[in-house]
């Protein structure tokens, strides 16, 4: 991808703590200059919208979604984006898992996301950035 798609920020919802620091740490290699945002929860993420919605806060570039959150399926939290005006059409959702379902890739599509499995090494975030 490039760098350019980024330049309103990258929120990824994710609710492991270590996947948080390893994209970090990926972020800080490559040495991107656009705000990261990390969350945990739906309400988290939800919040952020709603101050896009509102206008303090800028669209961001892309939105990376994991599936499986405790309490909320990432799909769910994908639902409840599309439902919303602004977001309906927004092009850059990526949702990812640790393995390549074709059900979940399936589900993705159809609710115009695109699909990724969870990156396992650095090189593997690096070279998607």
């Amino acid at each position: 991808m490039k760098k350019s798609t980024f330049k309103n920020g990258v929120i990824l919802v994710d609710d492991n703590v270590i996947y948080h620091h390893f994209m970090q740490k990926c972020i800080e290699r490559l040495n991107l200059r656009v705000p990261f945002y990390f969350y945990s929860t739906a309400d988290e993420i939800f919040d952020h919208l709603h101050m896009v919605d509102i206008g303090k806060y800028p669209m961001p570039g892309l939105i990376l979604l994991d599936i499986h959150l405790r309490g909320i399926s990432g799909f769910d939290i994908l639902k409840e984006i599309r439902s919303r005006k602004k977001f309906s059409s927004f092009p850059r959702i990526i949702v990812f898992s640790v393995s390549s379902n074709p059900s979940d890739i399936e589900k993705a599509h159809a609710l115009n996301a695109d699909f990724q499995e969870k990156f396992s090494s650095r090189e593997e975030a690096v070279s998607f950035f």
